[in-house]
Order: structure tokens, then sequence, then C-alpha cells
């Protein structure tokens, strides 16, 4: 027997024993052992973790569980399970004692853990939801907002678990990325997402929203003022804050700055004498020898960006 005064603010139907004996008769069935492991599996995680409240709102509401609890006044002798789902009644228990269930129920309530549970709901909805969007959602239960990767409820701070505040921040930057630079083509969308260690095709999703109008004589002429005068593209593509990526038999300028994207091929530049121009800047060591060891697939980048996988290059080794 349990006191009914240790479950706190859990909300409990209390009806005759009567009844529950004969809705056990009629709609029981036994656990299968995958079955008892998987519902012990939902109550460990959610009910230490949650009010009892809490904990029977989520469960009825997000896995079709129904949680009894019967006895008198006072005290608490046992519970039974509903499965809407799969129109079954369980003896409580079959999963967890009364005894177990109290000791989980009675734990101290982690205050992040519905609030991750909101998000990642809104997630499986929208998998590039930015903070801007959850934090919408997240004003409808109260004064919660995420901030500098926590929560803030009522001007209190709340850790968040660090995988979920990866995966907003990463939703943030690609959207701010994509808006600004607005890549268009494959070609594009692959060089965003290696220059900026992002997922080409949430690049390619993203970039779909976002409209561009580039000014393509610009980067023409900046790249012909140096093929024409032999002077040293290297040296332009620093001056401008402009990165170069060498892509198989095209290349990509990226500026970031001005959240422009282009191909070679837009441009109707050869890339020959792009490679030409970089081979005979002054200090330069020889883009083939550079690049001989290194895999064709792989995204060689010049100009400016501090990127140190392999074959990428920026101005502080001399393109």
């Amino acid at each position: 027997k349990t006191s009914y005064n240790q479950f706190n603010a859990f909300s409990f139907i209390f009806i005759n024993n009567e009844l529950i004996d004969f809705a056990i008769k009629r709609y029981h069935r036994e656990l299968e052992e995958k079955q008892r492991k998987k519902m012990q599996g939902l109550i460990f995680k959610y009910a230490a973790q949650l009010s009892g409240e809490n904990f029977s709102k989520i469960m009825r509401n997000k896995f079709g569980l129904q949680f009894i609890f019967y006895g008198k006044e006072g005290t608490l002798n046992g519970y039974t399970i509903i499965d809407f789902k799969n129109k079954s009644i369980y003896k409580g228990s079959e999963v967890f004692s009364i005894k177990k269930m109290t000791e989980l129920l009675s734990s101290p309530e982690n205050p992040s853990f519905e609030l991750e549970l909101i998000i990642q709901e809104s997630l499986k909805k929208n998998k590039f939801s930015t903070s801007k969007q959850l934090n919408d959602i997240l004003s409808k239960y109260g004064n919660i907002r995420i901030e500098n990767g926590e929560f803030i409820k009522d001007n209190v701070s709340i850790p968040m678990n660090e995988k979920l505040q990866g995966r907003i921040n990463y939703n943030d930057r690609l959207k701010s990325i994509c808006e600004f630079l607005r890549p268009q083509t494959e070609l594009q969308c692959e060089a965003v997402a290696k220059l900026f260690r992002l997922n080409k095709d949430d690049v390619l999703l993203m970039s779909s929203f976002y409209p561009v109008d580039t000014n393509l004589n610009y980067y023409k002429y900046l790249i012909q003022e140096c093929l024409e005068n032999e002077r040293s593209l290297r040296n332009m593509l620093i001056d401008n804050n402009i990165s170069l990526v060498l892509m198989g038999n095209d290349f990509v300028l990226v500026d970031a700055e001005n959240g422009v994207v282009v191909s070679g091929e837009e441009l109707d530049m050869n890339l020959k004498d792009i490679e030409n121009n970089l081979n005979n800047s002054p200090g330069y060591f020889g883009l083939e020898d550079v690049l001989e060891d290194i895999p064709e697939e792989d995204i060689y980048i010049a100009g400016v960006q501090p990127y140190n996988g392999p074959g990428i290059y920026h101005s502080s080794i001399g393109i």
C-alpha cells in the first residue's frame, strides 16, 4: 500500500474495484516479454523525469496509455494500464510494482525534460525549425524561450540537452547562410555545404525557398581584370574577401560578405585560365603538385576561408 500524498500533483482516477476486475477479465492480455520491456523503458524514461501530472498527460497523448491508480481514500493498492492503441488492459504489477512506480514518480522533476519533448515533437514535424520558430511554439506554454543554448523560463536559465542544442544551432546557421548566400544550382549548394560544414541536401532544399538576383558582370569583371592584366587572382580574392572553390571541371566563387554564390559556368569563365593564374602567382608552389594525391571527389578551397580540411587552401599558405 502506498500513501496518496506521496504523489502530490498526480491526477488519479478512483473507481470501484469490481469494475476494475470486470474490465481486466474482459480486455486483459498477457504482456509478452518484448512488450513488457518496451513499456518498462517508456515508464522509466518519463516517470523519472516528470511530475506525476505531466507523466500521465504525456503517456496518454503521446503513447495512448492511460494509468489508473486505485485503492481506498488515502492509500493506493495498485494500478492498471489501458492501452488505447491496442485496445488492451494490463495489470500494472506485470510492468512495475506499485512501490517501484511510487519511487519513479517521486523522483525530482527534470525541468528541461518536458520542454525538450516539445522541441523534439516540433523537429519531427519540421526538422529545419529554427530557434525563432521554436520560440513561437514555446510561447504558447508560458514565459519560455530559447536563448544562447538554454531554456529561459520565467527569467530562470534551464540547461538544454547538448545534442538538441546542436541541432537548433545547425538549423539557425543553415537558414541564415542559405537566406544570405542563396545558392541555386547543385554545384553552388555543394560548395556552400563544404565551405560552411553543412549537409548538401539540406542546403539544396533550404535554398529553394530563396530566389536570387546576382550581378554576374561584377564578378566576371574581377576575374577578367586579373587574367587579362596578369594580376594575381589570389590577391584579388584576399582583397575582396572572396573564396574560390575548385570542383572538378568547374569552380565556384563564394562572396560571404555580399551574400553571393556563382559558378564559373554562369560567368562563362574557363577553369584552365583560373588554374594557370593560380600556378603563376608569386610564391605559389604549383596547384597540380599540391592536389596530386588528393581524391578527385574532394573539394579544394582557395581564398581566405580558414578551413583546415584535406586539400583546403587559404591565404596563409600562399595560394
